[in-house]
């Protein structure tokens, strides 16, 4: 990944992560920007930011359940890292969603053989937040 593909990825991150959202800072001029820079520069041909694009304008729309079928539907398309953003980060993504938490919590259980060890011990602690709850 190239430095200003890096850049522009740890941009949408904070989208994807929620992050944007919960501090209320999302701003749908500038995503819009970021997202046709992204276009302009062609980055998108090196790396699946479509994906991305997609659910971060699902969550802006505000239906969270429709976001976490989105979430199911496009696994395949995201790199595995932004994947594993989502799920290390569904505290955030879902707050006050608790007719989503147990299918959530299956999600995450059912998805760990897949992702990276690393991973799978920081979801400990969200699965220990979420089934606390």
């Amino acid at each position: 990944m190239s430095h200003i593909q890096k850049l522009y990825h740890s941009a949408l991150s904070t989208y994807l992560s929620g992050y944007t959202f919960e501090e209320n800072k999302y701003n749908e001029a500038e995503y819009q920007q970021t997202k046709k820079d992204i276009r302009s520069l062609k980055l998108d041909k090196k790396y699946p930011f479509a994906p991305m694009f997609e659910l971060i304008e699902c969550y802006a729309k505000g239906d969270k359940n429709q976001f976490f079928e989105m979430v199911k539907n496009k696994k395949g398309e995201l790199d595995q890292k932004d994947f594993e953003l989502i799920l290390l980060n569904v505290t955030r993504l879902f707050p006050n969603s608790p007719e989503l938490t147990p299918e959530i919590i299956s999600y995450i259980r059912t998805s760990l053989p897949e992702l990276r060890g690393s991973t799978i011990m920081m979801l400990g602690r969200v699965l220990i937040n979420l089934e606390k709850n």
